[in-house]
């Protein structure tokens, strides 16, 4: 039998007590990289934009207005477009659109160097802010330079990049770097397409409009709560048939205080400030409500298309949060057509085809609006499986007086039905018209030729008497 004197006790119990020591370091080594390493990806995640490997927005935002309340310089801050971006796009590629957005970055990089900071926003749009010492001094550099810049499409090839932006030199430090994005949006949007390489610099003249958006921002919250956002629809006709069978949503704010509010007005806010995922998931739920209603009543129901705009394809939830609608209602998914923009897709992503083809697996149609308004639209029918293709209406404006619009239109048709797709022409508003596109054969229009957007009971009115 082994004994133990007390120093070996003493000893082994160290030896114990320095293992265990040594182990609690060894895991909190462990928890700590780990931790850190969580934190890396989540800051990515928060920070960091995946294409270009520098700031996103959220970043941006951050250190502008900690570089404001640092510093006592004078500073602009500045809105970037690159206008023929989805040209680019459609002609080398996504991946190639990937390398000339990193390459921009690098440009803007030239602007501001060690004087200021910046970051892609969306696509093609970036924003900076810069330190300057002359107002005009620094407008005709950045003017000179932004009409000057190249891109690298591969080892052989560069492309000409045709940039426009917005500028608002801050005159208050202490304002808030959303409402001073906010001037500089304001005028890169004031730029009118015949001048779109140029800079606009923020003035009082857009102070109203301004003044205006911030009005709607504080009050659309309250608006949705209060019942102020209205749903319109308007009926699709059958050219065969001349029958309703379908119809789109539409959303109108008729506010007690404000009045009327122009859809025009509201909806480009409303995408820039996110809360159109609010309006558009509120118009779905009431089309599926009403079509519940109508369905327990055994009376007729046609598909309804309900505008989606393009930063629910950025919700990894944004499926689900679409079957939790129908289910709640307990209705048919292919009552329900969603509809996105041309624009919505001028970054083609795996997530993206994910998610619309998730969502014609679940049965609802899913519809392209504005077709042939971009510069991607066949790279985008390439990429990505669609039920119907609703016609830009400037082409059908322009049959009036160009045989060639009837041309492209007529060639859109057949090659969507080459591909098993319906065609929707929107903005029918004379008989002649209407006879065009019988003649093109166009499935289904809507217009003012057959009905308005109506009010949501009108239009359950009209369904029953026609």
């Amino acid at each position: 039998m082994t004994s133990f004197e007390g120093g070996d006790l003493v000893k082994i119990s160290y030896s114990v007590l320095l293992l265990t020591l040594c182990l609690f370091v060894s895991f909190f080594l462990v928890f700590f990289f780990k931790m850190k390493k969580q934190i890396r990806l989540l800051e990515n995640i928060l920070y960091v934009d995946p294409i270009t490997g520098g700031y996103n927005d959220n970043k941006f935002r951050e250190v502008a207005s900690k570089l404001l309340k640092d510093s006592s310089g004078t500073y602009a801050i500045g809105c970037v477009n690159i206008n023929n971006f989805r040209y680019i796009n459609d002609m080398y590629g996504i991946e190639c659109g990937n390398k000339v957005l990193a390459d921009m970055f690098k440009k803007i990089n030239d602007i501001v160097q060690d004087e200021g900071c910046y970051a892609r926003v969306i696509a093609d749009h970036f924003e900076f802010i810069v330190k300057y010492f002359d107002r005009e001094t620094f407008i005709y550099v950045l003017k000179t330079y932004l009409s000057n810049i190249e891109a690298n499409i591969n080892d052989t090839d560069k492309v000409a990049l045709k940039c426009s932006c917005g500028l608002y030199f801050v005159e208050d430090n202490n304002e808030k770097i959303s409402h001073m994005l906010d001037k500089a949006d304001i005028a890169i949007k004031s730029i009118s397409e015949a001048n779109s390489s140029e800079i606009n610099v923020y003035d009082d003249k857009y102070a109203n409009v301004l003044a205006r958006n911030q009005k709607y921002t504080l009050s659309m919250e309250k608006a949705l709560k209060d019942n102020e956002f209205k749903v319109y629809v308007q009926p699709k006709i059958d050219l065969i048939t001349e029958k309703c069978i379908g119809g789109e949503a539409l959303v109108r704010w008729i506010s007690p205080s404000m009045g009327f509010i122009s859809p025009g007005e509201f909806i480009p806010l409303f995408e820039k400030n996110g809360f159109i995922t609010e309006i558009d998931m509120f118009v779905l739920e009431q089309i599926c409500k009403d079509i519940s209603k109508r369905l327990s009543e055994n009376k007729h129901v046609v598909t309804i298309s309900v505008n989606q705009s393009r930063l629910h394809l950025n919700n990894k939830y944004y499926v689900n949060n679409i079957e939790e609608i129908i289910n709640k209602y307990n209705i048919p998914a292919q009552y329900i057509e969603l509809e996105l923009t041309e624009n919505s897709f001028l970054d083609i992503t795996y997530e993206i085809i994910g998610i619309i083809n998730r969502l014609r697996r679940q049965g609802f149609s899913v519809s392209i609006d504005d077709f042939g308004s971009g510069y991607s639209s066949l790279n985008i029918l390439k990429d990505i499986s669609f039920d119907v293709l609703k016609i830009d209406q400037i082409f059908l404006n322009a049959t009036d007086n160009d045989d060639r619009s009837a041309s492209i239109i007529k060639s859109v048709i057949d090659m969507a039905h080459e591909i098993d797709e319906k065609v929707v022409c929107e903005g029918v508003e004379t008989k002649e018209q209407v006879e065009l596109l019988k003649k093109l054969g166009c499935d289904i229009v809507q217009g003012y030729y057959y009905a308005k957007p109506m009010p949501l009971e009108e239009f359950n009115a009209y369904l029953d008497s026609h």
